[in-house]
């Protein structure tokens, strides 16, 4: 026990003496332009004979003398002799320093940056360009040929230097461009790359935004898209800048998903309606005796007509809808033939609408009956006109050297020919029907 409170005494006295002996050293320059260090009070306790000289760091401070950097300790003793060409501060033992790698013609040329540890000894080759702020203990090294890489602070090239672009590690990525922008994580191990040449964002709160034809959308670490190329690039950062934001955006697209699926299955029971209703009215329509005045007007049939086209022409091609239009055409059918009924009743009576709506030609009827039937057929017709004993004569034939009809096939014109018999007419009355 006795011991035990004589190690204790011991420690208590070593922290107290390091506390009252510790002092802060602060580079300091006077009136000549040379550098030195100060304490808390101002006074000089390194020497002012430095051309440069920079902050302690872990006991080393980088200092400045004709025209190179080595490192010093808070007594001003050179512990790591003045030969790099630039000096960064030390960070878990490691420093990156600039040096001269090639002296010929009594120059310092080709200047690369490497790693030191504090003894000054070479971690890496000074082989770098480039060597950014290490993070992590990562950091990134540009080579001579402008391609990037990762290394670590023992020297090691985490990511290899191959990467004509790369970003920042976050959320435990880094993105690095070869041809495609690809994402590496601190291992080394490639997690996932972008499938075309578009550009991409760094990772934050576990997502990053990447371009897609005329937008941005967000992918997660494993490089699914979970919102849609909707964005601006502006309104992609912000969306993963904040915590939770993105989960809050994939919601709110859900509610409006799921919102437009029942505007759209309730706009799809009102247009099933509106069909039902409208064949519903056709049908009714055409349960009339259109030979007879009591019945829905040729308006109130054409405005039915026209409103099944434009459903019929609304409905997607396919099987499936195969016999829906069918049946929409059977109607518009029904419609255009009650509506030439009501016209043709007024004008020749109701027999002989009937006979024209039939298409049966009548040894008897008029000439004028007969050439209603004849119909867009009559354009096959050719005339020819005798007068027999002060009688006059009409003999109509088909034309088989009609223009309409060049280009058709023989069995084409030959079932236009059975549709138009021979027809002869004597002072305006079908007298002999030829077939």
């Amino acid at each position: 026990m006795k011991n035990i409170k004589i190690i204790a005494f011991i420690i208590c006295f070593i922290a107290l003496h390091i506390g009252v002996n510790a002092q802060i050293l602060t580079p300091n320059e006077n009136k000549k332009g040379k550098w030195g260090y100060v304490n808390e009070k101002g006074k000089a306790v390194i020497k002012y004979k430095y051309d440069e000289a920079r902050e302690f760091s872990e006991g080393l401070a980088a200092v400045k003398h004709k025209g190179l950097f080595g490192y010093i300790d808070e007594t001003g003793k050179v512990v790591i002799p003045l030969e790099y060409d630039d000096a960064t501060l030390f960070s878990e033992g490691v420093a990156i320093v600039k040096k001269a790698t090639d002296f010929r013609y009594g120059k310092r040329s080709s200047l690369r940056w490497g790693l030191i540890d504090k003894t000054g000894k070479a971690i890496t080759d000074f082989k770098y360009t480039e060597i950014g702020s290490f993070s992590e203990g990562l950091a990134k090294a540009k080579d001579d040929n402008h391609n990037w890489g990762i290394i670590d602070k023992t020297g090691k090239e985490i990511i290899p230097v191959r990467y004509r672009e790369i970003g920042n590690f976050s959320d435990g990525l880094i993105k690095v461009k070869y041809n495609n922008w690809r994402f590496i994580d601190k291992t080394g191990n490639e997690v996932f790359q972008l499938d075309d040449n578009g550009q991409v964002t760094d990772f934050s709160n576990g997502y990053a935004g990447r371009s897609y034809w005329n937008g941005w959308k967000v992918i997660d670490k494993t490089g699914k898209v979970v919102l849609p190329n909707i964005y601006s690039e502006g309104e992609v950062l912000k969306i993963i800048s904040e915590q939770g934001l993105v989960q809050k955006e994939i919601q709110r697209i859900q509610e409006e998903a799921q919102k437009e699926k029942q505007r759209k299955a309730q706009e799809a029971q009102r247009k099933q309606k509106e069909e039902e209703t409208l064949i519903a009215e056709a049908e009714t329509a055409l349960d009339n005796d259109f030979y007879s005045a009591d019945c829905p007007s040729v308006d109130v049939l054409e405005n039915l007509r026209k409103q099944l086209e434009q459903l019929e022409k609304s409905i997607p091609n396919g099987l499936e809808n195969m016999k829906k239009r069918t049946y929409l055409l059977q109607l518009q059918t029904g419609l255009s033939n009650a509506m030439r009924t009501q016209l043709l009743t007024p004008k020749y009576g109701a027999t002989s609408a009937r006979k024209i709506m039939a298409g049966k030609y009548e040894i008897g009827m008029s000439q004028a009956v007969a050439e209603e039937i004849m119909g867009v057929n009559k354009a096959l017709y050719k005339q020819s006109i005798t007068t027999v004993a002060g009688q006059k004569k009409e003999i109509w034939q088909f034309d088989y050297d009609n223009p309409a009809l060049r280009g058709y096939s023989a069995a084409v014109i030959n079932a236009a020919k059975a549709e138009c018999p021979t027809l002869i007419f004597k002072s305006g009355k079908l007298t002999d029907i030829l077939r």
